[in-house]
């Protein structure tokens, strides 16, 4: 529960993690879309002693540039995600007399044609401490 952690709140990030981290009482919310050469030693003051950082994918190389070699290599985790409506969207009910339709839509449900590439998402990097107490 004192894990050090840091939540960049980038595109509204904060949520779901105030519910997820809500035991949690070391945690650090700071909004890195405004990172620059001008106030970057705000920035690394905010992500000194932090064992797990959560950035947003758009900041992701701001951040790295001023963290020291202590962390792991960020992984990517899928913050956001939406499915695309244009597949349902414009549907009538006279199309499941096509053949078309019923072809199209066994391609999706047994192969998931059509829709993989097209599914929206805002993603995150987690970078962890080389040095994370809770693992120790």
């Amino acid at each position: 529960e004192n894990l050090p952690i840091l939540i960049d709140t980038t595109s509204g990030y904060t949520w779901p993690w105030q519910w997820y981290l809500r035991e949690f009482k070391n945690v650090h919310w700071a909004d890195f879309s405004n990172f620059n050469s001008d106030n970057i030693s705000y920035y690394k003051s905010v992500l000194s002693n932090r064992e797990v950082i959560i950035i947003h994918e758009q900041n992701l190389e701001k951040v790295t540039s001023i963290l020291n070699n202590d962390y792991k290599r960020p992984f990517k985790i899928r913050h956001r995600s939406w499915f695309p409506e244009e597949i349902y969207r414009g549907f009538k009910i006279q199309d499941i007399l096509k053949r078309g339709f019923w072809n199209r839509s066994f391609n999706y449900l047994i192969f998931n044609e059509g829709v993989d590439s097209k599914i929206g998402s805002e993603n995150s990097f987690v970078i962890i401490s080389n040095n994370i107490s809770s693992l120790k």
